[in-house]
């Protein structure tokens, strides 16, 4: 059976409180100009075990082939088995060329790619996001392992307050305190959706009626059970949005 390895991916100045209980870190210290390989300051001392490559400042071109071998080394060096790929929603050429690249020259690393570079490594995982707002959760991650074969989860912990209906299937991000606010001014109860596998309620705005849709800790531990379930590999959370509950996580 497969171990899923939960991972907390962080900046420079969260990895000191992400990694504080022993948690594994996805680095997010890297980014790529150009076609050379930066590492933030003051990361010298930190070693996570994935390595999340910023690529959205790459724009092709340069020796490539070195670049690859530049990111190669550097994981070898710290220890990192695995890349996670951000390409900030980019979807150009040049971003599945260094992918082949770093597949080719570091062949014993995992790369972890976005939904738009599914096709770019035969081999590769491709993150699938579980922050829906409508159908399954469960059948969704199971309809992209069809597709895809190996996926790994972006985990991300949410606060969404959406109208109804949610013509767009877009909401409006809400802060800790504005979500407080409004279980202050509503007095409502949450409830727990098992489809989206996330805590709803219902509450009237100021032009119609609202739904909101938000984590916490039980609702982030059952979709870690999902992901236990379904053979999920590799999960990636993400620090600030889960600072709150992070002593709760079963990780």
């Amino acid at each position: 059976m497969t171990k899923t390895e939960i991972y907390i991916a962080a900046s420079i100045g969260d990895l000191p409180r992400a990694s504080s209980r022993g948690f594994r870190t996805a680095d997010m210290i890297y980014r790529v100009s150009g076609s050379r390989l930066y590492r933030a300051r003051g990361a010298r001392g930190h070693t996570g075990r994935v390595m999340v490559l910023d690529t959205t400042g790459f724009t092709g071109g340069g020796p490539l082939r070195a670049l690859a071998e530049e990111v190669a080394e550097e994981c070898t060096n710290r220890g990192y088995v695995a890349i996670v790929f951000d390409t900030g929603g980019g979807n150009e050429p040049h971003h599945a060329t260094l992918a082949r690249q770093i597949a080719e020259v570091a062949p014993r690393l995992t790369l972890i790619l976005p939904e738009t570079l599914a096709t770019a490594c035969p081999n590769a995982e491709v993150m699938i996001q579980t922050a829906i707002s409508c159908g399954n959760l469960r059948n969704h991650i199971r309809n992209a392992m069809n597709r895809y074969g190996r996926v790994a989860l972006e985990l991300a912990a949410i606060r969404m307050d959406f109208a109804i209906p949610a013509r767009s299937g877009g909401g409006e991000p809400l802060t800790e305190k504005q979500l407080d606010e409004l279980f202050q001014k509503r007095g409502k109860r949450a409830f727990f959706s098992d489809d989206l596998f996330v805590n709803y309620f219902t509450h009237g705005g100021d032009n119609g009626a609202r739904f909101t849709l938000y984590d916490d800790s039980e609702s982030v531990n059952r979709k870690l059970n999902l992901a236990r379930t379904l053979g999920i590999e590799h999960v990636f959370l993400f620090y600030p949005q889960i600072a709150g509950f992070i002593n709760q996580l079963d990780v």
